[in-house]
């Protein structure tokens, strides 16, 4: 989790003693975690003194304990998933780094290591610069003993999650990839895992779980809660007060009405608008958004 801040740009020097939370997860796990602190962080930085380590959001919430500590050198990150959505968060890391390389320090938040897919035909491929290390098993072993720092790439939320808990397994870290353009409240709160794209906007009060996907140019209002392995595509629009449940999918360009509720793992189609509630599992579509169809478990 970390606490957003009001001022979304690079830290300068006077302010390397801004802390960053990275909050490493695990269901039912409880992890230690070392933080680095360095200028140049932004978007996901707080200014407060003191750091309320809340715990992640929805049915998964786990007990997480916070070890601080400085470091200069850019953490290790893996990228699993070598496909479309890989690429993007492959070019989000780099947008966080040249936002860095651009600040005083110079410095950069994340050395790529590249991607871990399942698909053996994209193995010892170079996608965008970046090398694929095939498996999960297969790049194990190659980077045992070093700590890494890990990104779920994959689109369909019931597999990011299942990825996400056979990754954690090797006791890397879900890290939190946010764009320099994302706009975060103060005091908004972000599980480990989560990815934040070019252009999102997230309101006050606001509660985002773990392996969240926000794409580009989503906005999630005023105290609302989008719990564990949520995804909201392309200009999803999540008004104030609402809450979608763990799994739960919203479609490019829909819309959810202030405290609207979509259930566990149902789908909002595109351009729909969710009046009320969306039954866990059920799929709706169209404005007003009706039922259409079952989610297949």
């Amino acid at each position: 989790m970390i606490r957003g801040d009001p001022y979304p740009y690079p830290v300068r020097e006077a302010d390397r003693k801004i802390r960053l939370l990275r909050q490493g997860c695990g269901r039912g796990l409880d992890c230690m975690v070392t933080t680095s602190i360095e200028a140049g962080d932004f978007a996901i930085i707080s200014s407060h003194s003191s750091i309320t380590h809340d715990v992640c959001i929805g049915k998964h919430a786990s007990s997480i304990q916070m070890n601080w500590s400085f470091r200069a050198d850019p953490k290790k990150l893996l990228i699993i998933g070598a496909g479309g959505l890989g690429s993007e968060y492959a070019w989000v890391a780099a947008e966080m780094n040249h936002a860095a390389h651009n600040d005083s320090s110079g410095g950069a938040v994340w050395k790529i290591l590249g991607y871990i897919d399942a698909d053996p035909q994209k193995r010892g491929q170079s996608i965008g610069g970046h090398f694929v290390h095939g498996t999960i098993e297969e790049a194990c072993p190659k980077f045992a003993d070093m700590d890494i720092g890990f990104a779920v790439a994959i689109g369909n939320n019931k597999a990011r999650e299942r990825m996400a808990c056979e990754v954690e397994k090797f006791g890397w870290t879900a890290e939190i990839l946010a764009h320099p353009s994302a706009i975060i409240a103060a005091g908004v709160e972000i599980g480990a895992g989560s990815y934040l794209a070019p252009g999102a906007v997230i309101c006050p009060g606001a509660r985002v779980g773990r392996h969240v996907i926000i794409n580009t140019h989503v906005s999630v209002g005023h105290d609302s809660i989008l719990e564990d392995f949520v995804q909201v595509c392309p200009g999803g629009r999540v008004s104030g007060s609402c809450r979608v449940e763990t799994g739960g999918f919203i479609g490019s360009n829909a819309s959810l009405a202030p405290n609207a509720v979509v259930g566990e793992q149902a789908v909002v189609g595109a351009n729909s608008f969710v009046l009320t509630k969306v039954k866990p599992g059920t799929t709706v579509l169209g404005c007003p958004a009706l039922a259409v169809g079952k989610v297949s478990r």
